[in-house]
């Protein structure tokens, strides 16, 4: 799932995203928010015109959601039903280090959301020189399984970008 709400740091989500896509062969999931005045129509018209744009860019299978609702609790139950991988998103920039790095609503993805979070600074460029997996390991089976995921996709991730991994 990207989260691309055309914001600042959207395009940076857009071309990890596609390149995620890319490289695993997967289906692609735009996840697009709605102004409080805007249109759900408007909202997903936009996405629709893009969507020949990112076939161009060699992902064929491209799925879109437009939302009211930017909560964490509707971003994660979209993800869990659709059986999403992967989250990228842009750190919100709201105030203090804290935000600025992570953001409100990305702590509270990568607190609670079933699959791994990507979390984006804003001015993030398309290469990454530095990618951090944080994995939480505590004997715990299911715990044990996500980390594995986490590590795998990070490792993956580093590989294509020619980047340092950290763990």
């Amino acid at each position: 799932v990207a989260v691309y709400n055309g914001t600042n740091g959207s395009e940076a989500v857009l071309e990890q995203a596609l390149a995620v896509a890319r490289a695993e062969q997967a289906r692609l999931t735009l996840l697009k928010q709605v102004a409080p005045a805007g249109s759900l129509e408007e909202a997903q018209k936009g996405l629709r015109r893009i969507l020949p744009w990112i076939v161009q860019q060699g992902v064929v299978r491209v799925d879109t959601i437009v939302t009211a609702d930017w909560t964490c609790q509707e971003i994660v139950r979209q993800v869990a039903q659709r059986d999403h991988d992967l989250v990228i998103l842009s750190a919100e920039r709201a105030g203090g280090l804290r935000q600025a790095v992570f953001g409100d609503l990305g702590t509270s993805l990568m607190r609670h959301c079933p699959c791994p979070v990507w979390v984006l600074r804003p001015e993030q460029s398309v290469r990454c020189a530095r990618i951090v997996a944080a994995v939480d390991d505590d004997g715990d089976s299911r715990c044990h399984a996500d980390s594995g995921r986490i590590v795998a996709i990070a490792m993956a991730l580093a590989r294509a970008h020619d980047a340092e991994l950290h763990i």
